[in-house]
């Protein structure tokens, strides 16, 4: 009787088991509960051609509407080509998303796709909108050795964008020595680093000898090594003891770690015919750095090539980036959202004056209410009684291109009908410049030329990289050309960044 018991039992709970995955029962957010389309209002991505292995900053953009208020269990979903070519992987982050110190969401992004996922504290809010930003690589891996480029998706919801992944044309000169390094997407804990040497595999007429010096914001994985050996003497070393492995198998080779610095040396004899890969990893431990420089130096002789004395090969790995935001009101309260023009980057420290229209006391018998933006560019005020206001902005940061006397007064009105707060949003531009170029030409006493040439072409700089297009200086536009509005500044996460222009 317990056996017959026990197996109708165990049949219930395989029909119940088979229902409940048949009808998606148990999953923690249903897919109705993708707004996707409903919410999303724009989906770009920074370069829309990568190399193979190079990465993109995909951007998100949502704003919850008359059809669909954000609430809690919704999430938005970000999705990427997995199969085919090209293939993308997300880097593997998560973060959360606060208003005001309240948690109201997570941006967590996976190789597979990104995520934003709304808890119920985004039920007390209204005008509910906000934006997302993370990385992506892509990889092209068709078999040619011909140049090839292919074309892949980003979508959410409605929104798509493309972006191409070009495999460069395979080449047949290799160098002898090189370092490199990247970011796993799987962990985005550490960085890949490998030291690669003799890459044909040809004679020398010298040791190898390396010098490698791991830089700030990270520390080396002690039992990290990989050491592969390919050749005539041909060997893997890996784990707590490769490093002695290595020098008790290539008698007089050595590696060896001081901090740190890694110090590599290989005998002429076994340097000669043989490819040395050096791999080890460092954990990140200061995540808000933006790059992580290695630096190398090298010794060789290649038999039939000139010597390398101490040349460098530094390698900079740049760090992974994710960030997130998302903005509410609530009755009775002003939000002014202070952006950049053309995006939402906030700018701090600007400041607005608040007054009613009748000039009357707001709060605490102030007539006049001065409001300053955070570092996200947000400033608020809760509970102001029913009336008219008038809002100006009245400062701002010096690299802001702003005039109080031509900046725009805003109206708005609070109501005792109101059931959601007011949110207004600024822009403003940096400040910007222009850059003048006059040729003349003069003898070595000052005095002018006759022209010497026809034309001469001349091309700006931004900080030591070309910006823009080569201009053409000749007689008819009298040896000149100005460049024209170009940004005096530069916002890099929380730093302001002066350009340097040249010619």
């Amino acid at each position: 009787m317990r056996n017959k018991l026990s197996a109708g039992i165990l049949s219930i709970l395989l029909l119940l088991t088979t229902l409940s995955a048949s009808l998606g029962i148990g999953k923690s957010y249903a897919q109705e509960n993708n707004i996707s389309d409903k919410v999303v209002t724009d989906l770009t991505v920074s370069n829309n051609n990568i190399q193979d292995g190079g990465r993109t900053t995909v951007q998100l953009k949502f704003k919850e509407n008359t059809a669909h208020n954000i609430k809690g269990g919704d999430f938005i979903e970000v999705t990427w080509q997995k199969t085919g070519q090209p293939t993308f992987e997300g880097y593997s982050k998560k973060i959360q998303l606060e208003v005001k110190g309240q948690h109201v969401a997570d941006l967590e992004v996976t190789v597979d796709k990104a995520v934003i996922r709304f808890n119920d504290k985004v039920n007390n809010l209204d005008d509910v909108e906000g934006w997302a930003t993370f990385e992506i690589t892509g990889r092209n891996t068709t078999q040619t050795s011909k140049e090839d480029i292919k074309t892949g998706d980003i979508v959410s919801g409605n929104k798509r964008v493309q972006v191409s992944v070009t495999k460069p044309e395979s080449g047949t000169e290799s160098v002898f020595y090189y370092k490199t390094g990247n970011i796993d997407p799987q962990d985005t804990e550490h960085i890949n680093w490998w030291l690669n040497a003799n890459m044909r595999k040809t004679h020398v007429n010298k040791e190898i000898r390396i010098e490698d010096e791991i830089q700030g914001g990270q520390e080396l994985v002690k039992n990290s090594f990989y050491i592969t050996v390919e050749g005539t003497h041909s060997k893997i070393f890996n784990g707590a003891n490769a490093l002695n492995k290595f020098a008790h198998y290539y008698k007089g080779s050595s590696i060896s770690v001081n901090g740190n610095k890694i110090s590599i040396y290989i005998p002429q004899g076994y340097a000669s015919l043989n490819h040395f890969s050096i791999y080890y990893k460092t954990k990140i431990i200061n995540k808000n750095q933006k790059e992580f420089v290695n630096k190398s130096k090298a010794w060789y002789h290649e038999y039939n090539k000139e010597k390398v004395v101490g040349k460098d090969f530094n390698y900079t790995v740049k760090n992974i980036y994710a960030d997130g935001e998302v903005t509410g009101t609530v009755k009775g309260e002003l939000k002014i959202l202070k952006y950049l023009k053309g995006t939402s980057i906030g700018i701090p420290d600007v400041e607005f004056s608040l007054k009613k229209e009748d000039n009357s006391a707001i709060i605490d018998g102030k007539d006049t209410i001065i409001l300053k933006t955070d570092n996200k560019g947000i400033a608020n005020i809760k509970n102001l009684p029913i009336g008219k206001y008038k809002v100006k902005e009245i400062k701002a940061p010096n690299w802001i291109d702003f005039n109080p006397a031509t900046a725009q007064t805003m109206e708005f009105e609070m109501k005792d009908t109101d059931i959601v707060g007011k949110l207004l949003k600024v822009y403003n531009d940096v400040k910007r410049t222009n850059v003048h170029v006059n040729k003349e030409f003069k003898d070595e006493k000052g005095e002018n030329l006759k022209d010497p040439v026809e034309k001469i072409l001349v091309q700006l700089y931004k900080d030591g990289v070309k910006e823009g297009e080569v201009k053409e200086l000749n007689k008819s536009n009298n040896w000149s050309y100005t460049f024209t509005d170009l940004k005096e500044y530069e916002k890099v996460g929380t730093d302001v960044k002066k350009h340097v222009y040249t010619v």
